[in-house]
């Protein structure tokens, strides 16, 4: 259950007649992230290996994207405008 609790996406729900977590938003998962895989006792829980993430990103282009979302949208990612940086 530790997958279903550490899960800051809301990707798993709990079954509890079956006792069991289980994937409710496989879409809602961020490229990347791990935690769950990590915190899973049972080791029932597999990600691709960091090279191949890399591969994809590159392959599809997300780190252009990456920097064109930054470019449009400084309100809302700005350190600064969204005042977490002091001075």
């Amino acid at each position: 259950g530790l997958c279903v609790t550490t899960c800051g996406k809301n990707v798993y729900a709990f079954d509890y007649e079956a006792n069991k977590p289980v994937v409710v938003a496989p879409q809602a998962c961020m490229v990347g992230c791990s935690t769950c895989a990590n915190n899973c006792t049972t080791d029932a829980i597999e990600f691709p290996s960091q090279g191949y993430v890399r591969q994809v990103i590159k392959q599809n282009k997300v780190l252009i994207q990456s920097k064109n979302m930054l470019k449009a949208n400084p309100d809302k990612y700005d350190i600064r405008k969204r005042g977490l940086l002091a001075g």
